[in-house]
């Protein structure tokens, strides 16, 4: 019997918890739920892009959503997510031409606008007053809005705000609003421009080689000695949960953590090891990650998941597995993803990641394939990474690094804070493309006593022995 396909299985949310590369995922994040004001910006959550050098605060309400486009980051904008009153596009472009300013960008926009439309009104063609990145001066720019009329009557809003960020190239919000509303909107989007911070991109270029050169540095500390030192007998146990308002926590699932020496053919629970061979044999760092994810908070709809994450000594090559099985009384299906990266020699100078995968339903026929990035951190050691980072003082502050995110299948860059705290160490994840943070916090040993994610799911240290009580106490199944 086959499972319906789920509009957001949670298999995707329980791989994520257990792939601390995976943290970030690219949902909507909205700004502080208040109702709009007049200006629109009073009391906003503030948004960045520190890959793009800027910072502004979109009106409050605002739904936000980045997208990861081929020449970089595109970040849309509304002030909902049904039926949007205005909407927005914030994206960088470079120059079609020698000589190019804010001005003459915004003149070839509008030329190409009355092209089409004749008689379209311009209601604001002005340079605003910016912040400049730290008190600096402010950026060259120019607003462009117009009064479009519409085929089935009525008008609408349409427009351009163009700010210089490096020669010849540009970040560009685009606008599209609902007329009749505009007299209320056009206030709160410009508050929403003016308090726009952009850094030059030759500082964004030179803090973001700063921030991977000292992840390189960590990365290389986590050398062989380092690794086996993470090998233990200890099975850790985490309990994945959300916590509701004025109600008992919603209940999402929970895994087991172990960490051992093994063989890379080990990444397969269902071979005998006694008949591996070649590659199959060689020893490293093998983290095994067993989980329960309930679905919907349906008891008799969950997923297990199987996970096993192999690292060679040198960190030079990886593979791992994760399979997962969804059942639902009688019916189930199962999914998998393979990952390789295989070390780099004369044959292979220049490494590249292969993932697949697959389903009972069919495999992909081609793995996807990505170049491995300079300071790129494996996924055993992302989900070790508590205890691999410094604790004796050498280091603490900010660093970056390369990640496979397996929900979104790419290697972005993740920009990382290390710091002390009350417990021992706190880790603040962000990946490039969302303005959200994962914040992990550890013991003194770096051993992981919390997690919690952008949308407020928390993964917290839990004795087997509590787990089971707690579960059985709600009803659920615990193996």
């Amino acid at each position: 019997m086959k499972l319906p396909p789920l509009p957001l299985s949670r298999v995707s949310l329980v791989i994520s918890v257990l792939c601390a590369a995976t943290v970030l995922p690219t949902a909507s994040v909205t700004a502080q739920a208040t109702p709009p004001i007049a200006t629109g910006t009073q009391d906003a959550a503030v948004f960045s892009a520190p890959e793009l050098g800027l910072r502004f605060t979109p009106p409050v309400g605002s739904v936000m959503r980045a997208e990861a486009l081929a020449n970089g980051m595109s970040y849309s904008l509304a002030d909902s997510s049904t039926n949007p009153s205005w909407r927005m596009r914030v994206a960088t472009i470079e120059a079609s031409r020698e000589g190019t300013t804010p001005a003459t960008q915004i003149a070839d926009y509008l030329a190409l606008a009355k092209q089409s439309t004749p008689t379209l009104t311009v209601l604001r063609e002005e340079t605003l007053a910016l912040a400049g990145f730290e008190q600096g001066a402010s950026p060259d720019n120019r607003l462009l809005l117009v009064s479009v009329p519409l085929e089935g009557g009525g008008h609408g809003i349409a427009g351009q705000f163009v700010i210089a960020r490096g020669e010849e190239q540009f970040l560009v919000f685009s606008l599209l609003a609902d007329g009749p509303s505009f007299v209320k909107t056009e206030p709160q989007l410009l508050a929403c421009f003016k308090t726009t911070v952009v850094r030059p991109l030759s500082d964004v270029a030179f803090e973001k080689l700063e921030l991977l050169a000292r992840g390189a540095r960590l990365i290389a500390r986590m050398d062989a000695a380092a690794l086996r030192a993470l090998t233990s007998d200890e099975t850790r146990f985490y309990r994945v949960f959300k916590p509701v308002p004025n109600a008992d926590d919603r209940e999402i699932g929970y895994l087991s953590v172990r960490v051992q020496e093994g063989a890379r053919g080990a990444i397969d629970p269902t071979r005998d090891t006694a008949k591996f061979e070649g590659d199959d044999i060689e020893l490293g760092l093998l983290v095994t990650v067993d989980a329960r994810a309930i679905v919907e908070g349906n008891a008799k709809h969950t997923v297990d998941v199987q996970s096993r994450y192999w690292l060679a000594w040198d960190s030079s090559s990886e593979t791992w597995s994760v399979r997962s099985t969804e059942r639902q009384g009688a019916a189930h299906r199962s999914k998998a993803q393979t990952g390789i990266r295989s070390a780099k020699s004369t044959g292979n100078p220049a490494p590249e990641l292969h993932v697949i995968n697959s389903s009972s339903q069919g495999m992909t026929r081609e793995p996807s394939i990505w170049p491995v990035p300079p300071t790129y951190l494996s996924q055993a050691q992302t989900l070790l990474i508590g205890r691999l980072l410094p604790r004796d003082g050498s280091f603490e502050g900010e660093f970056a690094e390369y990640v496979y995110d397996a929900r979104e299948s790419r290697i972005p860059q993740r920009k990382e804070t290390w710091k002390r705290s009350a417990q021992g160490w706190t880790l603040e994840s962000r990946v490039a493309g969302n303005n959200g943070v994962m914040t992990q916090e550890f013991d003194a040993q770096g051993n992981r006593l919390k997690r919690v994610d952008i949308d407020g799911t928390i993964t917290v240290a839990i004795t087997p022995e509590a787990l089971k009580s707690l579960w059985k106490s709600k009803g659920l199944p615990v193996k």
